[in-house]
């Protein structure tokens, strides 16, 4: 499954956060999902978003592609229009129940 990142670097000294609703700093819209399948395309990603909020709530998507292989680099930027769609993002994804034979985000 995907996992969302915001918020601390893990600057020297600094150990860093595990994901979470509880990380992310007040204000943050743009979150980095890392294990995103190589295989999936933006529409891919925007598909599996809209599971979770509607279009409204995120504007922008960003995921990087491989210059020499014709896949994704397994991690993408999306910006949520807001820190509450943001977080109720989270929420959402973090109460999922997998289900076998499921493509995951």
């Amino acid at each position: 499954p995907g996992q969302a990142l915001a918020g601390n670097s893990g600057a020297r000294g600094q150990q860093r956060r595990p994901p979470g609703i509880d990380n992310i700093p007040s204000g943050t819209t743009t979150l980095l999902f890392r294990y995103v399948p190589r295989c999936f395309s933006v529409h891919d990603v925007v598909r599996e978003l809209q599971m979770y909020i509607p279009r409204t709530g995120f504007d922008y998507v960003y995921l990087p592609r491989s210059r020499t292989a014709r896949c994704n680099m397994g991690y993408a930027f999306i910006n949520f229009t807001t820190y509450a769609d943001a977080h109720d993002f989270i929420r959402s994804l973090q109460a999922r129940q997998p289900q076998p034979d499921q493509r995951e985000m």
